[in-house]
């Protein structure tokens, strides 16, 4: 379900093919009688959880701020496209090298799902 709403294949309805792009790349999938086979974007630094954890959970300001800033330009990235994620947490964060603790990416789009109409209405816990 998700894999189908993010195809940067040029028959489908979006159009995410920007190598810059803040979502893992997915170039591909193909199914047969029991598994599913998705081609992605190789990105080598691995889930941001681990950085973290590898880090002893030391990230200063500054990386955190280039994360965050990450994540938002991904996040306004889907909802233009009327895409909303549903999942966003550091294990679903992917760090595009080992070199860099910040230059993330969005990925396991398993639970985006479709927005027909704009998000207008906020959500979470009352104030």
């Amino acid at each position: 379900r998700g894999a189908r709403a993010i195809s940067r294949k040029s028959d489908s309805p979006l159009s995410l093919s920007d190598a810059l792009d803040p979502v893992v790349m997915l170039y591909d999938f193909t199914a047969d009688w029991s598994n599913f086979y998705i081609v992605m974007e190789v990105l080598q630094g691995g889930e941001l959880m681990d950085r973290i954890t590898k880090k002893g959970g030391d990230y200063s300001e500054g990386e955190a701020r280039g994360v965050i800033q990450c994540v938002l330009r991904a996040v306004d990235h889907m909802h233009r496209e009327r895409l909303v994620h549903r999942d966003i947490k550091p294990a679903n964060l992917f760090l595009a090298s080992p070199h860099n603790d910040t230059h993330v990416k969005l990925g396991d789009l398993g639970f985006a799902a479709v927005c027909a109409t704009p998000l207008t209405q906020p959500c979470g816990t009352p104030q």
